[in-house]
């Protein structure tokens, strides 16, 4: 019996797919694009096709596929989670904002619906349309008036635009939806300034007894630390602060012998190249200001200074220079003897693919500060891929920076040295000792800004990072509240506030709990 003829378009499409899993990324996006060009409405080619765009960079090639899936399999719930992928990478507000209205008249149901909003609204809040966020939100609320998602996404987006007092009030909202939500109690905490007698701060104590998730434990703590900080009972205060790092610690162990290993291994292999000779391969684009430092040490500051410049755009902590450096240099040049001898054809895409995922972004800014803390690890080929761009360096009292990254809840998954003193320490000398480093390897390549004489006496440093950015006076640039500059670190708070030196010598209400800390600072 005769076989039936096979389909030319899903020989074609399982080629792509067999392609893509080989991870043989070019061959597969040519053989995508030769299947949409004769199955033009294939929901899936375009799906995959964005998948890969993506991993490439591409993102608004990404989306323009994923525009097309959607039109074809608007009800798949993978591809509308896609599209939110790739809207968070590619951080384009309009495009976020047509997503919505899509959302709206589109055929899914209320509740898949409402969940989208909840999704998109992250994203915009991201981007600064806090007023859209809060109405999708608003309408997320309607579907589902028993969940406090909707009122929590509300108080972040109050929280954003800055406005503490609507933050304070929906967290409140949310708690009363859902009296065990550890994370409005924490987003209450951020913003509001407790005292002994709170009822807030009783229960919080009392939904500590409950049985909780380990995840609810630690967030919990964390607000409790903040909370007796507040009324000034330290102790109580750190042994929160101890409780939540410990349990962090279970939940994401991390082995400091063998991060120290692998970045020694880095600077060994860094050894080998002469990064001031290769500067010449870079690329002479000044677009981008990089500042970094240590995990709370004042770069959001300095960025803070610098987005009020007329001049200057504010990206935030990007993934550009981590992505360029992966794929310009076909390593996360994390691993000892894993570069080529010449690096220069490296450096020069390197520059380039840096500065076309900045374009991308930003395309009509005349300066873009980026503020992705870890660059200080590979300042060589940072410096000698965009030889003419500042590069600010934060140095802070350690013991301040260790106190304050002890005391505060980051992403899960990141920063876990900070999670035990000891660590926090030895990270902090290692800071030291990658900054020595390159200052020795690029001496006069950077400006390194204190961050104790920068909130004593803002003036005269501020005017020090502008003209080393080649950019005028302004005095506003001391002003808070003068800028479109959107803080997503845990910053965000102190970023509406006037430069202040409150947090200069904060560690010595815990001294007494630090040993562990001091031992490692004073360690090799």
């Amino acid at each position: 019996m005769r076989q039936p003829t096979p389909n030319p378009q899903m020989v074609k499409f399982k080629h792509a797919r067999a392609l893509q899993k080989a991870g043989k990324v070019k061959q597969a996006i040519s053989e995508y694009r030769a299947l949409i060009l004769i199955a033009p409405k294939m929901a899936e080619a375009h799906f995959q096709l964005a998948r890969l765009l993506i991993g490439e960079l591409e993102y608004s090639k990404a989306l323009n596929h994923l525009e097309v899936a959607r039109k074809y399999a608007p009800l798949e719930k993978s591809v509308w989670r896609q599209t939110l992928h790739a809207l968070n990478e590619a951080n384009d507000l309009s495009r976020t904002q047509s997503v919505v209205k899509e959302v709206g008249s589109g055929p899914l149901d209320k509740a898949s619906k409402a969940v989208l909003w909840i999704d998109l609204s992250e994203t915009l809040i991201n981007l600064g349309d806090t007023k859209l966020a809060i109405k999708l939100c608003r309408d997320a609320q309607k579907v589902f008036p028993k969940q406090e998602q909707p009122t929590r996404m509300i108080a972040r987006a109050h929280l954003h635009a800055g406005d503490f007092d609507k933050t304070a009030a929906s967290c409140r909202s949310a708690i009363k939806i859902n009296p065990g939500s550890t994370d409005a109690y924490l987003g209450l905490a951020k913003v509001h300034k407790f005292k002994i007698d709170d009822p807030e701060l009783q229960d919080m104590k009392a939904l500590l007894k409950t049985e909780l998730t380990e995840v609810d434990t630690v967030t919990l703590n964390f607000a409790l630390g903040k909370a007796h900080d507040d009324i000034k009972d330290y102790d109580t205060a750190f042994a929160h602060y101890k409780a939540a790092n410990e349990c962090c610690r279970k939940l994401s162990p991390f082995n400091f012998d063998e991060h120290k290993r692998v970045l020694s291994a880095m600077r060994s292999t860094l050894d080998n190249y002469d990064f001031e000779e290769l500067a010449k391969a870079g690329k002479p684009d000044r677009l981008p200001i990089f500042i970094t430092g240590s995990a709370r040490s004042g770069t959001s500051l300095v960025e803070q200074i610098l987005s009020r410049h007329p001049d200057v755009t504010s990206a935030g902590e990007t993934e550009w220079f981590t992505r360029a450096r992966t794929r310009s240099l076909q390593s996360k040049i994390m691993d000892d003897g894993d570069l080529p001898r010449d690096l220069s054809s490296a450096i020069s895409a390197l520059g380039e693919t840096y500065l076309a995922q900045a374009r991308e972004r930003f395309p009509d800014a005349k300066y873009v500060t980026d503020k992705a803390i870890f660059n200080y690890r590979y300042l060589g080929p940072l410096a000698a891929a965009l030889p003419n761009a500042p590069i600010i360096i934060l140095r802070r009292d350690p013991r301040d920076t260790a106190t304050s990254c002890y005391r505060n809840m980051f992403r899960y998954g990141t920063h876990l040295y900070s999670n035990d003193l000891a660590d926090l320490g030895r990270h902090l000398v290692d800071f030291e000792k990658f900054v020595s480093y390159w200052s020795e390897k690029l001496p006069n390549r950077f400006l390194e800004v204190d961050y104790s004489e920068l909130t004593k006496d803002p003036e005269p440093q501020a005017k020090r990072i502008l003209d080393y950015c080649g950019l005028e006076w302004v005095p506003n640039v001391l002003t808070p509240g003068k800028s479109e500059y959107q803080v997503r670190t845990l910053s965000i708070v102190q970023a509406r506030q006037p430069i202040n030196s409150k947090s200069v010598a904060s560690w010595k209400r815990y001294e007494k709990h630090l040993g562990p800390l001091f031992d490692a600072l004073e360690s090799d």
